[in-house]
């Protein structure tokens, strides 16, 4: 069996594969102050819902953009017998067209993100994942990884709002919108930042499209570009944005499972 982690600052989602299949999915705080010990009985608990134990882990691959994170999976997978994890930027795909120091550089929930996006859309398509931060990737034509976006998250947004203006509330962020015109604190505190959010990213989306040439930026008003949404908050913003095609909460698991599989396929050859 396969387990991915798509380890981020604030929350850790993992997915079991089984037979190619994602058999189980877990969304998880991400907790730099967790010990191996405490990590290894985490995990035996998540498998014994399944039935499973440790020993059931084939390969393990994370996709991490938390170093101190990633080095207690390392510790932990070490100590408890757990095969030593891959890890997503060692296994990008050569026609990605990026280089090794972009490698280091790009987070693996974003590489991971343009393998799934690919796979599934194909090429051009543009891919946004609603994190702690909302990032906006693009793959060309070509089917490359070319770059992206990076800006502040729906919810530092709405923390930044609460911290710095005494006389906001928080707010719950996963009700919907009635309406623009917001008759009340708490309505024009959501149409800002969720309806906020999705027209930031629709905003972003069409000035790329018009960079990336005529025929996609034809494509996107069409309706044919595919641009897909993930990320905890995705299904929150995606259906209050004008370009988004489509939402995909494991999108980023998807891409990790295929990175895995094309580094296995690779070794076989």
């Amino acid at each position: 069996m396969l387990l991915v982690a798509d380890i981020g600052n604030t929350q850790t989602v993992l997915g079991l594969y089984g037979d190619e299949r994602l058999i189980c999915r877990w969304r998880l705080a991400s907790n730099p102050a967790m010990t191996a010990d405490e990590l290894g009985a985490l995990l035996m608990a998540l498998l014994s819902e399944r039935s499973l134990t440790l020993g059931a882990l084939d390969i393990v691959c994370l996709g991490s953009v938390a170093p101190a994170l990633t080095q207690l999976w390392l510790v932990t997978c070490a100590a408890h017998k757990i095969p030593l994890p891959l890890l997503a930027a060692d296994l990008a795909p050569q026609d990605l067209g990026l280089s090794r120091a972009r490698l280091k550089e790009v987070g693996a929930d974003r590489l991971a993100n343009v393998v799934a996006a690919r796979q599934a859309a194909g090429a051009p398509a543009i891919v946004i994942d609603f994190g702690t931060a909302t990032t906006i990737d693009v793959v060309d034509a070509r089917g490359r990884f070319i770059g992206g976006v990076i800006s502040a998250g729906l919810e530092i947004s709405a923390e930044a709002l609460y911290t710095r203006a005494a006389r906001l509330d928080p707010i719950e962020l996963n009700q919907p919108l009635k309406r623009l015109v917001a008759r009340t604190t708490e309505e024009a505190l959501r149409v800002g930042l969720v309806a906020g959010e999705a027209a930031k990213v629709d905003g972003l989306v069409e000035r790329i499209a018009d960079e990336l040439g005529a025929q996609v930026a034809d494509l996107l008003r069409a309706g044919k570009l595919p641009v897909l949404a993930t990320g905890g908050l995705a299904a929150l913003v995606a259906p209050h944005s004008r370009t988004i095609t489509a939402c995909d909460e494991n999108l980023t698991l998807t891409g990790l499972k295929t990175l895995v599989s094309g580094f296995l396929t690779q070794k076989r050859v």
